[in-house]
C-alpha cells in the first residue's frame, strides 16, 4: 500500500484517497504533512469529487480524529477558499462551524472569513446561514 504522501507526491488523486479512507476507516490518521498535503491537493483541480474528498477528509480530522495534530492552517484556508470559489456555500459554511467547534485548532478569521463573505455576496441566501455558524 501507497502512503498519503506517496499517493500526493505523485498526484494520484484516487490512490491518496483510498489511503485516507483505509486509514480512517481504522480510526487513524495520517501524519500531519501528509494530511496538510493531501486537502490542498485533493481541493485544487476544484472539480466537484476533488472537493468532496478534501471536505470530507477535512472534517474528518477536525471532528473524528480527536488523536491527531491540529489541521494547519494553509490546509483549511485552501480548502475553504476553494470551496467559495467553486460557489458551494453549504459545504464551505459547514467545515467554518465544524472548525469554530473543533477545540483543537482555531483558525484566524482573515483566513476563512473574506472568502465566506464574498460567497454570501453572491448568495444572498448564503449570508444567512452565514450568521448561523457563529451559533
Amino acid at each position: 500500500m501507497t502512503s498519503v504522501s506517496d499517493a500526493n507526491i505523485t498526484l494520484r488523486d484516487d490512490d491518496a484517497w483510498l489511503v485516507f479512507r483505509s486509514l480512517a476507516s481504522a480510526s487513524l490518521s495520517p501524519s500531519p504533512p501528509a494530511a496538510a498535503a493531501l486537502i490542498p491537493h485533493l481541493a485544487a483541480g476544484h472539480h466537484c469529487l476533488g472537493l468532496k474528498r478534501a471536505f470530507a477528509a477535512a472534517v474528518f480530522l477536525l471532528e473524528k480524529s480527536p488523536h491527531a495534530d491540529p489541521v494547519l492552517e494553509a490546509a483549511l484556508q485552501a480548502i475553504i477558499t476553494s470551496l467559495a470559489a467553486a460557489g458551494s456555500a453549504s459545504p464551505a459554511l459547514a467545515l467554518v462551524r465544524a472548525l469554530l467547534h473543533c477545540e483543537r485548532c482555531l483558525l484566524a478569521f482573515s483566513a476563512w472569513g473574506s472568502p465566506l463573505i464574498e460567497l454570501s455576496r453572491a448568495d444572498t441566501g448564503a449570508f444567512a446561514a452565514f450568521l448561523k455558524v457563529f451559533d
